[in-house]
């Protein structure tokens, strides 16, 4: 027999002796089987999410693009059901069932329908494919404060963040921001050197340039400012987010971030904050000649205001132009009526000296401050092409073809003053 038969044999018997045996009773890698320790990841993110009584600010990104941005959500738990807000249904809350589930790693998903939760998910007529939004959530990470996920669909990374007060009143604040970020240009300094930066609204991105460096991400809307989606680097120092301050109009590094920033918005000298227009103002017309107490009452999102005083029926709705920060009087239908058995429309209409008016919501008048005169707003006729508006009027309309004055004692009801025109209104000035 030669050797190089007999070494094999030898090896093979050896082998056998020491090499453990593969039994049911191998011991595992990790103290407990996979099953469990998915289980306790999906306990644990459950318990979290249940432990925050005012809930949680979740960063919510539709669209593997990102081509909206980041929007606002607010979520609470219980053991079974979830609420959510979002500021894009402002102050409605809808409730449905959720669950933590094993799919492929530990899910957080909300399969039961949520007007708002599935509001980017779900497709219509306008949108087919609906906004690619996100509906179940990959659970990457769980603290304390702060759950990281990642959309199924999407791929994105979300945050959520445990809110300290009631999720009504961060997302009214929130509603505030939104409103505060359609203002485009910005202008500072990042420490000595200067800064600009760029918002585009419609996509949540902001652009900051300083020396040779620019840096742009995606963010969302928060209760004192704005949180990124992931951190900018600015000089060596990764900054998350920027806090605004609405009165200066002004972001700054949160939390002392360093290195110090401070952006403001770009806004002309005659701009006026909508809270501080709100109040009560004499109405000057007929060059002066005559006046009629009126009032901008505040409405819930801060786009208009309700201007009551010129007839006891009805309220005007007064726009406001924040790119401007200026009050803008418009045509608008104020009421539906009947001429005997026909039914007319009522129309509060801006209109040009010599009888030129539109019922066309775009034409109106600016009502632009008066820069020497505190409280003062001159009315100007808008950019609307075919009528200069300098007046007001009552309308009624019976069809396209059949626009008239208001007639006969039933029409009293509608007039301002009494009358069907307001000619030649010239401003408005606040009363102190």
């Amino acid at each position: 027999m030669k050797l190089y038969h007999i070494i094999p044999s030898f090896l093979i018997a050896v082998i056998a002796v020491m090499a453990p045996g593969c039994s049911n009773n191998q011991e595992d890698f990790f103290d407990d089987p996979a099953s469990i320790r998915m289980q306790q990841m999906l306990d644990n993110t459950k318990r979290v999410l249940i432990s925050s009584p005012n809930g949680w600010a979740l960063d919510y990104y539709p669209d593997r693009n990102l081509s909206y941005g980041g929007y606002a959500y607010v979520i609470s738990f219980n053991d079974t059901h979830a609420t959510v807000g979002a500021e894009i249904k402002p102050g409605e809350f809808c409730t449905s069932l959720y669950k933590m589930t094993d799919d492929n790693g530990p899910v957080l998903s909300f399969d039961s329908y949520n007007e708002i939760m599935h509001y980017f998910a779900k497709p219509d007529s306008e949108n087919p494919h609906a906004h690619d939004g996100d509906f179940e959530f990959i659970i990457l990470d769980v603290k304390d404060d702060v759950i990281k996920l990642r959309g199924k669909r999407t791929g994105n990374d979300m945050y959520m963040y445990r809110l300290d007060r009631p999720a009504a009143e961060y997302l009214n604040d929130v509603m505030d921001m939104v409103h505060d970020i359609c203002l485009p240009d910005l202008v500072g300094s990042v420490g000595s050197t200067s800064m600009t930066g760029l918002i585009a609204p419609d996509t949540r991105y902001m652009t900051l340039s300083w020396g040779n460096n620019q840096v742009a991400e995606y963010f969302v809307p928060t209760d004192n400012g704005i949180r990124f989606l992931k951190p900018v680097l600015i000089e060596g120092k990764e900054i998350t987010g920027l806090k605004y301050s609405h009165r200066e109009m002004t972001y700054t590094a949160i939390n002392n971030e360093a290195p110090s920033i401070s952006l403001t918005h770009v806004v002309g000298e005659d701009y006026i904050l909508y809270e501080d227009i709100v109040g009560t103002y004499d109405l000057i017309y007929q060059n002066g000649a005559s006046s009629l107490r009126v009032e901008l009452k505040p409405v819930a999102d801060r786009t208009s205001f309700l201007m009551s005083g010129l007839n006891p029926n009805y309220d005007v709705e007064v726009t406001y132009d924040r790119s401007k920060g200026w009050p803008l009087f418009h045509s608008q239908q104020i009421a539906t009526d009947y001429a005997g058995d026909e039914r007319v429309l009522v129309w509060f209409t801006c209109k040009e000296n010599g009888g030129k008016y539109s019922v066309n919501t775009g034409c109106g008048m600016y009502a632009k401050p008066d820069m020497a005169n505190r409280g003062t707003y001159n009315l100007e006729p808008n950019e609307y092409a075919t009528v200069h508006a300098n007046s007001f009027y009552i309308a009624q309309i019976k069809s396209l073809d059949y626009i008239s004055n208001l007639d006969g004692d039933a029409a009293e009801k509608w007039r301002i003053d009494g009358k069907n025109d307001i000619d030649h209104v010239i401003a408005l000035k606040k009363v102190q």
